[in-house]
Order: C-alpha cells, then structure tokens, then sequence
C-alpha cells in the first residue's frame, strides 16, 4: 500500500530546493488540507506529511509548524494517523464492503 504524500508540500523541497520561506510553506500546507477538506465531503482525503527534525522542527520554524496543526484541528472529522493506523482502517473498511 502507498499513501498519497506531496512533494510540492515537503519542507526540504520548499526551503532547500525552492527557497520559500517557512510562513510560506504554511500557507500551501493550509491552502492544501483547506482542498482536501473541502472534497473529503464525498470520500475520505490524506494530506501526508512528514517533519525531520532538521528543518521544519527547528526552534525558529516550529510556530509555522504549529500554525498548520492549530488551523487543522478546527475541522471536525479530522484525524491524526500514522500510516499503520490509516492501514489498518483501510484493511478493516475493505473487509467490510465500504466504498
């Protein structure tokens, strides 16, 4: 199994290799999941992303970070999965015969 994950969100492509700032890639993290969310309503969406320590979790990068989460945990229906968990829901769904 493979989960959706963007390369035009990833930190290493927007800040080492595309030279944006780090309140810019918030607002393409926020822009995204707002998409996401918004055509979730007819099946379920994965906004995938991953944070190495090395360059979003950095002490002057990490309030961007959060600002991504802070603005993602208004939505209701939202969950905060790993790909195990987002596996074994999608393992059990198609047992059951959800579409």
């Amino acid at each position: 199994m493979t989960l959706p994950y963007t390369v035009e969100t990833n930190d290493i492509t927007m800040m080492i290799v595309q030279h944006h700032e780090a309140q810019h890639w918030t607002q393409k993290c926020i822009d995204t999941f707002d998409r996401l969310y918004e055509e979730s309503a007819r099946r379920p969406k994965i906004h995938g992303h991953r944070h190495p320590p090395l360059y979003q979790r950095q002490p002057f990068r990490i309030k961007y970070l959060e600002a991504v989460y802070a603005h993602i945990a208004q939505f209701s229906g939202v969950l905060h999965w790993n790909g195990e968990q987002i596996l074994n829901w999608y393992v059990t769904r198609d047992k059951r015969g959800e579409q």
